[in-house]
């Protein structure tokens, strides 16, 4: 037969609403003035591959099953199946028409010795004057089922293939209904949300807003942490819906990037690991969208020990993977945020005692890690795999985390539970760690040292460390004390400490529409790895810088400009979903000014989709609206009256600068009542109950 001159596929891909099945849309639009108009059936050919494995947990790094010579390749009455030949895993394949208009022969399947396998149809073009006057078009579909046992596969093909056009709509509609319903109280649900929406046990926050930049942002962010919910019910039994931390591709991963003599694995990464440091950057979110979910998992966490893991496997709720010196400090934001919203979870049992227990034990565990001669620094090791992984530099007593730990000491000291003694001395030390951290560790030029313990006699060394995790972590851990008036941070003479980090941070971190996580002013100069190198960064950066720069400008117009920045056509938010890190176009620039934009990138240890991504709708309803329930947080619910809500905001007085926007649905501690928050040009906070 004759060839067409020219011709071109367009596939589209879904997911089935909460079914075992996966479909495209496979459609041929055709250019050929000769052929079209006799409206030709084209054969059409399919390489297929089904590269599945079962596995009873799914550790963070795993090997990726991609070699096809590994499976072998069945033909069953519905289709094409693929087993594996490790376990017990099979994939199916079934061709399909994709409507009932649809001229489509029955497909012709082949396995091939190599486990692969094929499907071969004719598919009748029509005319289509849409497509160059004179083009032609046609389309079908295609399913993929998983499993471990054929009967089921060849069940589930057959009805899938007899039923693809329902379920490709349903598909669409459903997932629309389920996107809807994670806005919506679940007491005010009705109808095809109401039944959506059985997954969450709360809702998010809806914000309304002509500021478009920022309504993507945010939008764009509370799409990121859906998109990696989990709803099979291996993973939701103990916590449902749980998120995972990423997800991603088949990947070449060099742990430490800047040592060419570190092995280079060739592997999956992400799993179903949900990392401690991550949950936190979004937990007052999550905690508002599924209380009951974030609950199970918390607790899961405070079972585990910190000390030797740094995750959460979501199959097998068991923890995993190596030490991280950042586990107390954001297993103690995560434990806040959701006793924030449900008081009663402080008297929860765990190994310690109670949660309230849990969070005294994290907050004076730096008193085992007091370096000598300091007595109000904790040294963390050397070990930089404990702390950013690929800056070598930043070890020891890291500035983050002395100011995380007097963030710690403050939060636990005003725990009901805490004893007036034990809160006094929690303060004393809160205040010596502050003290010590501005006297010894601050640098004129806006960032921090790292300091070093003293080696045989030789005084300690403090080494500059440029990345942006001191500058927000400090800002937030800080910012009702030092950050305030008359504290340590806004002191002193012109320019004063705030002042100086405000610069450094523009000066060397801040590009046009994103964030350069480590500057190339100091050293290392330049590390490869674009979340927390000079190269690009991890998504929960430039929103904690966004939220640094509110705290110490003490003013919210340059942070909600970045954010902006961020949320624009030329900004990562346009890109869909975040991803681990987005990188710089220009990522040798010394100027981040000069850097360019930034694009969602997936090379080398970084997933494609991560969960890290929600910490800018958590930054917008945190601090730019202000909802900051954990800084209130005793262990009993607020008063009845409306000034009882001003503890649980953080400066509703101030202005957030020119923003005209309302946010809706906002879960007050307790769970039984939500409030509206409404910010207007030049005015503060303005609080409705709904």
């Amino acid at each position: 037969g004759r060839r067409l001159k020219e011709a071109v596929l367009e596939t589209s891909v879904r997911m089935g609403f909460e079914k075992n099945v996966v479909l495209w849309s496979l459609r041929v639009n055709a250019s050929d003035s000769d052929l079209c108009p006799t409206s030709p059936d084209v054969e059409v050919s399919l390489l297929l591959a089904g590269l599945v494995r079962k596995l009873k947990a799914l550790p963070w790094v795993f090997d990726y099953p991609f070699d096809p010579r590994n499976f072998t390749a069945l033909v069953v009455p519905a289709g094409l199946i693929f087993q594996d030949k490790s376990s017990a895993a099979l994939a199916g394949f079934a061709v399909a028409a994709s409507s009932s208009s649809t001229h489509c022969s029955a497909p012709v399947y082949t396995a091939h010795t190599n486990g692969t396998g094929s499907a071969q149809v004719y598919l009748r073009l029509e005319p289509n004057t849409s497509i160059n006057g004179s083009g032609c078009s046609g389309s079908m579909g295609l399913a993929m089922v998983v499993g471990d046992r054929i009967d089921q596969i060849q069940s589930e093909l057959a009805d899938v293939r007899d039923a693809f056009q329902p379920l490709w709509h349903e598909a669409r509609d459903a997932w629309q209904e389920r996107w809807k319903s994670a806005f919506v109280p679940p007491e005010d649900r009705q109808d095809a949300l109401k039944l959506a929406g059985t997954r969450f046990s709360g809702s998010l926050p809806m914000l309304e807003t002509g500021n478009t930049k920022l309504r993507r942002l945010y939008y764009t962010s509370c799409l990121t942490l859906l998109s990696l919910m989990r709803w099979t019910p291996a993973l939701t039994s103990q916590a449902c819906p749980v998120t995972q931390t990423a997800a991603g591709n088949y990947c070449e991963f060099r742990f430490n990037a800047d040592l060419p003599t570190s092995p280079v694995l060739y592997t999956e990464i992400g799993g179903a690991g949900q990392f401690y440091w991550d949950t936190s950057f979004h937990a007052l979110l999550s905690a508002m969208l599924d209380p009951a979910g974030m609950r199970n998992q918390t607790l899961a966490v405070l079972r585990a020990n910190i000390d030797k893991t740094n995750w959460i496997d979501l199959m097998t709720m068991e923890p995993g993977g190596q030490r991280y010196s950042f586990n107390d400090y954001t297993v103690f934001e995560t434990v806040q945020a959701v006793a924030s919203l449900d008081p009663s979870f402080l008297g929860e049992p765990t190994p310690q005692g109670t949660v309230a227990d849990a969070l005294r034990a994290l907050a004076t565990k730096w008193r085992a890690l007091r370096m000598e001669g300091h007595p109000c620094t904790a040294d963390y090791g050397g070990d930089r795999n404990d702390f950013l992984e690929a800056v070598p530099t930043y070890i020891h007593a890291v500035p983050a985390l002395q100011a995380a730990n007097v963030f710690m000491l403050r939060a636990a000291a005003q725990l009901a539970s805490t004893t007036s003694e034990d809160a006094q001395q929690m303060h004393e030390e809160a205040d010596c760690i502050a003290k010590s951290l501005f006297e010894n560790q601050f640098d004129e030029g806006g960032f921090w040292c790292s300091l070093y313990p003293a080696v045989e006699g030789v005084k300690n060394e403090c080494v500059p460390v440029r990345t942006c995790i001191d500058l927000l972590t400090i800002a937030r851990s800080l910012r009702s004390h030092e950050f305030e008036v008359g504290g340590l941070g806004v002191s002193g003479p012109r320019p004063n400490p705030a002042e100086r980090m405000t610069s450094f941070a523009r000066r060397e971190l801040m590009t046009p529409t994103w964030l350069r996580a480590l500057s190339r002013e100091g050293e290392p100069a330049y590390v490869d790895r674009p979340d927390h190198g000079t190269t690009g960064a991890y998504p929960a950066w430039p929103a904690g810088v966004a939220e640094a720069l509110a705290v110490l400008d003490g003013n919210w117009s340059g942070a909600l400009r970045y954010l902006e920045a961020i949320g624009s056509d030329a900004g990562v938010a346009s890109h869909g979903p975040f991803g681990q890190a987005s990188e710089l176009e220009v990522p040798n620039a010394t100027d981040p000014a000069h850097a360019g934009g930034a694009f969602k990138t997936a090379r080398g240890a970084t997933r494609f989709l991560a969960d890290a991504g929600g910490a800018f709708a958590e930054v917008i309803v945190r601090s730019v609206f202000g909802y900051d329930p954990s800084a209130a947080l005793t262990g009993s619910l607020p008063g009845p009256a409306h000034n009882s809500w001003d503890d649980l905001f953080y400066r509703p007085q101030q202005p957030r600068s020119n923003l005209h926007a309302t946010l809706r649905n906002v879960r007050l501690p307790g769970g039984k009542a939500h409030v509206t928050i409404e910010t207007h040009p030049g005015q503060g906070l303005v609080l409705k109950r709904q």
